[in-house]
């Protein structure tokens, strides 16, 4: 994409960004406004309404009071005295002014003495009116005579206001003789007037919750948004038994909201006009102050690409940026002309070996292919546990060894001979011009003694092993693809001895690679097949020499041959089944120790090796959970054993992990202690219980004093931390007298018993 149309999408995105936000936050700060303001009117105007209600009521009560306390009424409640009613009741004038529906007296007996219609504005049959008029009088007459009620009562559908008081003396002397009652519909007419009176649009509805559902509380006054055009307020009114009875509710246009809304639009058109023609001034001005001036740069900067002619220069007229830059481009263009050299010493030799590289030395060796004039050797060189020294030393450790290395092999290096890096810790040797195989084998032997010598690097003495595959042109291919992979494939028999390897390509290499291709595909079958089993070697007590625990190792039975790991496990990790068989050794060795507790054999732990392919899965914790669970084998029983190497693939991982698990009852061991490259601060670092000390540091305990020196120090350093040792490889009695000595806790090794399985475990050693 042009630079210019870069420049002109961030900047229309950074302009329609800015008026995104702008108009999101001005929208929600002013429809929040707006609606606060809404909800602010539509509260106020109902809370008026809510008045103007209990107003009505209140005088409704006033009038009732002045004829319920009046000592002619207290008579005429004795007496039934005809002139009473003539004279008070004849043109109810008063109660007419107020909407009274209808009047009646009810003497304490609930029989109803008097009863007369005053006005209405509902059409109501005189069948109807009776039945309402029953209907309250019956509802007030189930109160005390003695209460004063007030409130609204609904009788056939419609809402009445009621107002009753007990009839009593002036002074308040005297027993209640019955009740003075008064109501007034609340009926549409009434609404009507109340609506025209406040200049609102006022609704009554029977009580429904659902009416109010998603309402907000202001005091008292549910507020609820209809819709963009409607925002509604509602007051409860209580029936004379104190329930709710009626929603009276104020409906108000959301006129706020709208302005608010139409100012924001066009808000938004003024912002957007004034952002294009801002923008068409910015690409304006960007083409003629910047891109005109790039575009002559690219313009110089091509035509020097497509001719390789570094004279050519770049115009440098103009005072700012961009001609700083085209100056200094001319500047280095001068160094480029002065550098040529130099950068074919980049483009064909490795810059931290200086040895040539891969592109310099595979051409080399196609040069040597097309001129087919003599027979030469493919050196194909891979250093041992390379990554080993990267994670425990750090990179400038492993570049120095690299550096090192290469200035070995270059001191065997004679006139025929061509030595590259490959890339990583690979290097690739040409032997030209050999006469036999012999040749070859002596060069080999030489690389593998040259690099046997050890390499210090500050206080460390670093031993770095090598593995070398050879071909050889033509008899091993006659093109360099061919004599790679076939060197390669060497390379990797040789690594498969260990240690300082070399092995000459043959062609049964291919069938071995098939037998192996073989193997992997039948093991992938095998936990399906259920052709793993367990072997368990004895872990003993030193001081009691009694046994305390069984190390787990898995075997492959594969069509009645006997197969162990180190035949079968890289191959199971290069199939990405390493992880569910080490989880079925795990469930399966829980089973075997818990089998020995129910046979009587109470004390014995087992130990299970895990790998980090094992510690890294999110369920790991599940399964050892699980694996114990189904064993129903206590978490104390179950060791799992982590070596150095794997460890120190993600030391913060582990740590989590090893602790989670040590939370459960578990112990960890730290296995082939002294057979990497990690310190003796990770001991500490890691949350172990036991150190499991390799057997390659034992191996020479009973010969060399630096290995007694050395197994001393760390069952000491163990011992001040509270962790346990453990001893691998036991094989003599010497070395068994020496770990008494030095106070080692446990051992194993064939010195007590090789790994066997579980019957003859059982018989050999749990029964003895």
């Amino acid at each position: 994409m042009k630079l210019y149309i870069k420049v002109l999408k961030i900047t229309i995105l950074s302009i329609l960004l800015g008026i995104c936000l702008l108009y999101a936050f001005s929208r929600n700060l002013m429809m929040k406004n707006a609606n606060n303001l809404e909800t602010e009117k539509v509260v106020s105007d109902t809370i008026r309404v809510s008045r103007f209600i209990k107003k009505d009521l209140q005088t409704m009560d006033t009038l009732n009071l002045e004829y319920s306390q009046w000592d002619e009424t207290y008579a005429f409640m004795e007496n039934h005295n005809e002139q009473y009613l003539n004279s008070n009741f004849s043109d109810l004038i008063s109660f007419k002014n107020l909407n009274i529906a209808f009047l009646a007296f009810v003497d304490y007996s609930g029989k109803t003495l008097f009863t007369k219609d005053v006005t209405s504005s509902l059409p109501l049959s005189p069948d109807l009116k009776q039945n309402i008029q029953k209907d309250i009088i019956s509802k007030i007459n189930s109160f005390d005579n003695s209460k004063r009620l007030s409130g609204i009562l609904i009788s056939n559908n419609i809402p009445v206001f009621i107002s009753a008081q007990p009839i009593i003396k002036n002074d308040g002397s005297g027993l209640p003789r019955g009740t003075f009652i008064l109501a007034k519909y609340f009926d549409d007419s009434a609404l009507k007037t109340l609506s025209g009176d406040l200049k609102l649009n006022i609704k009554v509805k029977k009580y429904n919750p659902t009416l109010l559902k998603n309402s907000i509380i202001y005091n008292n006054i549910h507020v609820k948004i209809q819709n963009n055009n409607t925002i509604s307020g509602y007051f409860l009114m209580n029936d004379i038994f104190a329930t709710p009875s009626l929603i009276t509710a104020v409906d108000m246009p959301r006129d706020i909201y709208k302005n608010v809304q139409d100012s924001l639009m066009f808000f938004l058109f003024i912002l957007s006009l004034i952002c294009f023609l801002c923008t068409a001034l910015v690409v304006i001005s960007l083409n003629k102050i910047i891109i005109r001036k790039i575009f002559a740069i690219k313009t110089a900067v091509d035509s020097i690409t497509n001719t390789g002619n570094l004279s050519l220069r770049i115009d440098e007229k103009g005072d700012d940026e961009i001609t700083e830059l085209s100056k200094k481009l001319n500047k280095m263009f001068n160094t480029l002309q002065k550098s040529e050299k130099e950068l074919t010493q980049l483009a064909y030799f490795d810059t931290l070996t200086t040895l040539p590289n891969r592109k310099n030395i595979l051409e080399s060796i196609e040069q040597l292919i097309q001129n087919n004039l003599s027979k030469f050797a493919l050196f194909f060189i891979d250093l041992n546990n390379f990554k080993n020294i990267n994670d425990s030393l750090g990179h400038n450790a492993g570049d120095f060894i690299l550096q090192k290395s290469a200035e070995n092999l270059s001191t065997i290096m004679d006139k025929n001979c061509l030595l590259g890096r490959l890339g990583g810790d690979e290097f690739i040797i040409v032997q030209n011009y050999i006469s036999s195989v012999e040749e070859t084998e002596k060069l080999a032997e030489e690389i593998c003694n040259i690099l046997r010598h050890p390499i210090k690097y500050g206080e460390h003495e670093i031993y770095v092993s090598a593995s070398i595959g050879i071909s050889i042109y033509p008899d091993d291919g006659e093109d360099l693809p061919t004599l790679m992979k076939n060197s390669d494939t060497a390379m990797y028999a040789a690594k498969k001895n260990k240690g300082y390897s070399y092995k000459t390509y043959s062609k049964n290499m291919n069938s071995q690679a098939l037998d192996e291709l073989i193997i992997k595909n039948n093991l992938q079958k095998a936990l399906e097949n259920n052709e793993f089993i367990l072997h368990f070697q004895p872990i003993y007590n030193i001081a009691k020499m009694d046994i305390i625990g069984a190390e787990a190792l898995i075997r492959w039975k594969f069509k009645d041959k006997l197969i162990y790991p180190n035949d079968f496990i890289q191959k199971a990790k290069d199939i990405g089944q390493i992880v569910y068989i080490d989880n079925w050794v795990l469930r399966n060795a829980c089973l075997a120790c818990k089998k020995w507790h129910e046979k009587g054999f109470k004390d014995i732990y087992i130990s299970v090796n895990i790998s980090f392919n094992q510690l890294k899965q999110q369920n790991f914790l599940d399964i050892v959970k699980d694996a114990l669970n189904q064993s129903k084998l206590a978490p104390t029983y179950l060791n799992l054993e982590i070596t150095e190497d794997e460890s120190m693939e993600d030391v913060e991982l582990t740590i989590t992990t090893l602790n989670q698990l040590k939370d459960l009852g578990i112990t960890i061991s730290l296995d082939d202690f002294g057979k990497g490259y990690s310190s003796l601060s990770y001991v500490n670092t890691l949350p172990i219980n036991t150190l499991k000390i390799d057997k390659s540091l034992i191996r020479f305990l009973d010969k060399d004093s630096k290995n007694h020196e050395i197994i001393k120090t760390i069952i000491v350093m163990a011992h001040s931390l509270n962790v346990k040792v453990v001893a691998e490889g036991i094989e003599t009695e010497d070395q068994l007298d020496i770990l008494k000595e030095l106070k080692c806790n446990a051992m194993q090794g064939y010195l007590i018993g090789k790994p066997v399985d579980t019957e003859d475990f059982e018989n050999s050693f749990l029964k003895k």
